[in-house]
């Protein structure tokens, strides 16, 4: 019987990952979205690349610290971000924290600050399919102490910034205007 969820699944994950097989992948994923795909590897000890048939994704998979991680720079989109989240589902990942890419509406944010995500307001539209868009997208709050405190270790000198974000799947449609509505809103 031919189900459209499974052929989904494998097609995606053969597309992310050699073979489609999953065990080459961590239960700890660090996401490239939208960018990463030169570098994001190098950061981990003894990369191992598991990258599919898809051009638009890159998948390493080595260790930090001692412990197994797998790096995924993956074109950046609401689909893309599915594609991860499907991964992330199927292979019971325990943790993710994406890089990459975001615009920033504060005038305080610069080119090289770290933002962590507190909470998402979900204006973009693929979440839409999974969960009500009155539904708050809140980070957890323990990761988010581990991320903060290793920077505050590893690199004193970088500027962290903390709070709500937005997530848009259009940037060029994004007004002056509309930065300015949303920055007075978080």
């Amino acid at each position: 019987m031919f189900r459209a969820r499974d052929h989904w699944f494998k097609l995606v994950f053969d597309s992310m990952i050699k073979g489609g097989n999953l065990s080459l992948v961590s239960e700890y994923l660090i996401i490239g979205l939208g960018g990463g795909f030169k570098d994001l590897h190098k950061y981990l000890e003894s990369p191992r690349d598991v990258t599919g048939s898809a051009h638009v994704v890159r998948a390493y998979t080595g260790s930090c610290r001692g412990v197994k991680i797998t790096s995924l720079a993956i074109a950046g989109d609401g689909v893309y971000s599915e594609w991860v989240m499907a991964l992330a589902y199927k292979r019971e990942v325990k943790a993710i924290i994406g890089v990459g890419w975001c615009g920033a509406l504060a005038e305080h944010v610069n080119v090289g600050d770290v933002v962590i995500p507190i909470a998402a307001i979900r204006y973009e539209d693929t979440s839409d399919h999974y969960v009500n868009k009155e539904y708050p997208a809140v980070a957890n709050f323990d990761l988010i102490k581990v991320v903060d405190e290793s920077f505050k270790e590893t690199a004193p000198s970088v500027k962290v910034h903390k709070g709500i974000i937005i997530t848009t799947s259009s940037t060029f449609t994004e007004s002056s205007e509309w930065g300015e509505a949303w920055s007075r809103k978080t």
